[in-house]
């Protein structure tokens, strides 16, 4: 359900509103499940057209890290935020 509610023909305010429910569930699910179902969708999440949604992104980080753990997070996240900084473009990241 996660999947198909996370895909691009989905209206952004049905993704934001997704992806702020994986950062409230994360640690009810626990870190198998996130890592397996949730980490795969971050990338396409954190480039996502739409502000919105890379904004709810960014938000639910801190409480889907604290789940899938320090691996995860350095080989994931940290690499997705570093991409988002490295955009020129999106001067408020850098603020």
């Amino acid at each position: 359900m996660v999947r198909k509610c996370l895909g691009k023909e989905e209206t952004y305010d049905l993704r934001m509103d997704t992806v702020m429910l994986i950062g409230r569930v994360a640690s009810f699910l626990g870190q198998e499940v996130c890592v397996s179902e949730f980490v795969p969708q971050l990338p396409a999440l954190a480039s996502d057209a739409m502000f919105h949604v890379r904004k709810s992104f960014a938000i639910c980080c801190k409480d889907l890290c604290s789940v899938i753990g320090p691996a995860s997070t350095e080989e994931v996240i940290v690499s997705i935020f570093y991409r988002v900084y490295m955009y020129k473009y999106i001067w408020f990241v850098h603020e």
